[in-house]
């Protein structure tokens, strides 16, 4: 994605190293005017989100489902089951949260399932639009 979706993620706790545990908890770092958790996915495993930004008083965009919400630091979101949920980052402040999913009876989180039709951006052969074309341009 050209650098687009940068961010550190961290899973401390799941089921390799406490297999006996109803949760998955981690962290992500995102970077400054980056987007986090893109592509957007889901999965039906109920999510919450702590956030810090760095410095103090930056702030992010949350996209839940269809809503956006704007993020400050010290704010919580719930992401109920099934809704998609990226993140883009102020430019010149980082992204820091907290991530919990709880696993369902029957159903523990293993992986996110990806939005079908943004997939292709994570491809290293993906093609995007370039100023380099000016033809298409016009």
């Amino acid at each position: 994605m050209q650098e687009t979706s940068t961010r550190i993620v961290r899973t401390t706790f799941d089921y390799n190293n406490a297999p006996y545990a109803n949760l998955v908890i981690g962290e992500v770092i995102g970077f400054p005017g980056k987007w986090s958790s893109y592509p957007p996915h889901f999965h039906p495993q109920p999510e919450i989100y702590y956030y810090k930004t760095y410095p103090t008083g930056g702030h992010a965009f949350a996209e839940v489902g269809d809503d956006v919400f704007k993020i400050s630091g010290n704010d919580t979101v719930l992401i109920q089951n099934g809704m998609t949920h990226p993140h883009v980052t102020y430019p010149g402040y980082a992204l820091w949260y907290l991530w919990a999913i709880r696993h369902l009876d029957g159903n523990p989180y293993i992986t996110p399932t990806f939005v079908p039709e943004h997939e292709w951006v994570a491809k290293p052969d993906a093609k995007f639009w370039s100023y380099s074309n000016k033809k298409e341009m016009k």
